[in-house]
């Protein structure tokens, strides 16, 4: 982790896989996080997801490819139908050939093992990150001087 940019933390709203993901890179850049989520614990949900080569060079650079290729399911064959006439259109193997020539697999996973993984990346991390839970954010106010996100109680949560 880089050195603290300012003490004062980022706010993040939602401690899905877009705010763990958030929270990870930017206190890999050196800033203080603190998520705000309105789940009573930071857990895992949701259904499944295919993941690119792309999204295997992200998550590597977040620290948690490894965690996500030892949760993915690798498939043989992506195929493709029309969605009118059910005829296959086209069939992409994804074999050693594939993972070679795009430098990761192409795979499908549960979006609660991406969850998952991210949340071990982000609890693995000793400092910078901070978790504000049962916590609904139903307003965000930003000025010139700051942002301020206001929860369902009216708490407020602000970073000048």
């Amino acid at each position: 982790m880089k050195t603290a940019l300012d003490s004062r933390p980022v706010l993040i709203a939602g401690g899905g896989i877009g705010g763990l993901a958030a929270a990870l890179a930017l206190v890999r850049e050196g800033y203080n996080v603190k998520v705000i989520g309105q789940s009573a614990h930071i857990g895992e949900f949701g259904a499944g997801i295919q993941l690119s080569p792309n999204a295997f060079a992200a998550c590597d650079a977040l620290g948690v490819g490894a965690n996500l290729r030892a949760r993915a399911v690798y498939t043989d064959e992506m195929v493709m139908f029309d969605a009118i006439d059910a005829k296959r259109v086209i069939g992409i193997a994804l074999d050693a050939r594939f993972r070679e020539r795009f430098g990761n697999p192409y795979t499908v996973i549960h979006r609660a093992d991406i969850h998952g993984a991210l949340l071990e990346g982000v609890q693995a991390t000793t400092e910078g990150i901070e978790f504000l839970t049962s916590t609904k954010v139903v307003h965000i106010e930003q000025s010139d001087d700051g942002v301020t996100l206001i929860d369902a109680q009216g708490g407020r949560q602000a970073r000048p």
